[in-house]
């Protein structure tokens, strides 16, 4: 929400719902317009951190993104050196669990 450069209408108090004033990280300057930034607040696109600091939300569908593949050829196999290797016939790498996880 935040940006290191101004341009424009970018240096402003902003308001959060609970009434407190946020003001930008020091040195920085807010990314979007106040005009802006009232829209994505009217519109349901902002969310606030514990500090009051604004940031948007994001929707999968609205998001680019490369569909999930099915081969997987990045993972490596445990072979017999390996230090994560238990001696379980069917034993599979921790990284496949947890990309499955």
């Amino acid at each position: 929400m935040t940006a290191n450069r101004p341009g424009g209408d970018v240096s402003y108090d902003w308001e959060t719902p609970d009434g407190r004033i946020v003001k930008p990280y020091k040195g920085r300057y807010w990314a979007y317009s106040k005009q802006n930034m009232r829209e994505m607040e009217k519109n349901g696109l902002l969310y606030y951190r514990k500090t009051g600091m604004p940031m948007p939300k994001h929707y999968l569908d609205e998001m680019p993104g490369v569909p999930l593949q099915t081969f997987w050829d990045d993972l490596k196999s445990i072979i017999s050196g390996s230090p994560e290797r238990l001696g379980y016939p069917t034993q599979k790498p921790l990284a496949l669990l947890e990309r499955i996880i």
